[in-house]
């Protein structure tokens, strides 16, 4: 888990859109994430003359990982209010490898967002024994979770259900909120807290404490 230090830890945001014809979505971002300014800021370094990653782990229906990775990009570009922010499933295109957006189907309830950043190197085991789609999107910088929201759906047809199309779309927009114009959260887009974010994030690892400036 990201340590408190230089954290400003939010509280779960709970809300419900409608999906004409799809039944219902809802998104909580976690608790451990960066503050939206925060990440808007990351997010800003990663998509630097750059696509940022996509990167997909067991989905729910038939299609492959990299096609639903591949769908996934298209649904969550242009999505991100007021950024020109391209995704992509392709490596080959992407300058800031460390950075990436991960997204995993139906997660154990308990699953951290580092726990979703690490699912390539590490098992990640799912529970499918209820209805619907369960969405864990995790901003992820190397194997650290900047970020992280939960979407619950409807049962899926494919990566390119526009049941899937918004439930990406609602949890990027959870992922990166607009900034108001009176948003202190937001700063000036270049420090927050004790995370130093600009010319690029410079981390130090404590085995304890998370990343600290």
């Amino acid at each position: 888990m990201l340590a408190d230090i230089g954290l400003k830890p939010i509280a779960a945001l709970l809300a419900a859109v409608a999906l004409a014809g799809c039944g219902a979505t809802t998104v909580q971002t976690t608790t451990d994430s960066v503050s939206a300014g925060g990440r808007l800021a990351f997010l800003e370094t990663a998509s630097k003359s750059s696509a940022v990653l996509v990167d997909v782990v067991r989905p729910s229906f038939q299609a492959g990982e990299f096609e639903t990775a591949s769908a996934t990009a298209r649904h969550a570009t242009g999505s991100v209010p007021g950024k020109d922010v391209r995704f992509t499933a392709d490596a080959s295109l992407v300058r800031h490898r460390d950075y990436r957006i991960m997204f995993a189907f139906d997660p154990l309830p308990g699953a951290t967002g580092n726990e979703i950043c690490r699912a390539r190197a590490q098992r990640l085991d799912t529970d499918r024994r209820q209805n619907g789609t369960r969405l864990f999107a995790a901003f992820c910088y190397r194997g650290e979770s900047i970020g992280g929201a939960k979407v619950s759906g409807p049962d899926l047809q494919g990566p390119n259900d526009p049941a899937y199309a918004k439930m990406v779309k609602t949890a990027m927009s959870a992922l990166f909120p607009a900034a108001g114009p009176n948003s202190a959260d937001i700063d000036d887009g270049r420090t927050l807290d004790s995370i130093q974010l600009s010319p690029r994030p410079r981390f130090r690892f404590n085995p304890l404490d998370g990343i600290i400036n």
